[in-house]
């Protein structure tokens, strides 16, 4: 009875094995066959020359301090979007790290998911400085 268990994993490992194989074979397939190369140049340019005011706004926080500045368009009555110096910076909230003064988004001083402290994602890129997990977790 041995010799033939050993026969039947035998089979099966060779089995996964190819199918390992075959499954591999069909992913580069795809790869080859679906790839998508994307070539950009750039076709034309304006420049346009408008006046604006520019604001000089210091951020004050705690120990520290930082100077920004905001231009006003007073063509279109707007104001440009605030920098941000982690996240896509699409909204206009941004908060003040207490470390550097980093402006974020508000998803960038969230609580860790380990151990619930708010930690600037600007400052802190890889890991949660208290507890030390890793931030492609959080």
């Amino acid at each position: 009875m041995g010799g033939k268990a050993e026969a039947d994993v035998k089979r099966e490992t060779l089995r996964i094995e190819a199918i390992e194989r075959e499954y591999r074979a069909k992913v580069d397939d795809l790869k080859h066959n679906y790839a998508l190369r994307i070539t950009v140049e750039g076709v034309q340019v304006l420049e346009l020359y408008v006046p604006v005011q520019r604001l000089e706004v210091l951020i004050r926080r705690r120990k520290g301090e930082r100077s920004i500045q905001l231009d006003w368009h007073p063509l279109a009555r707007m104001v440009e979007p605030p920098p941000c110096d982690w996240g896509l910076g699409h909204g206009i909230t941004r908060l003040a790290c207490d470390e550097q003064l980093h402006l974020t988004e508000p998803s960038g001083q969230t609580n860790c998911a380990g151990c619930g402290k708010s930690f600037c994602r600007a400052c802190h890129k890889t890991e949660c400085p208290k507890c030390r997990l890793p931030v492609a977790i959080l």
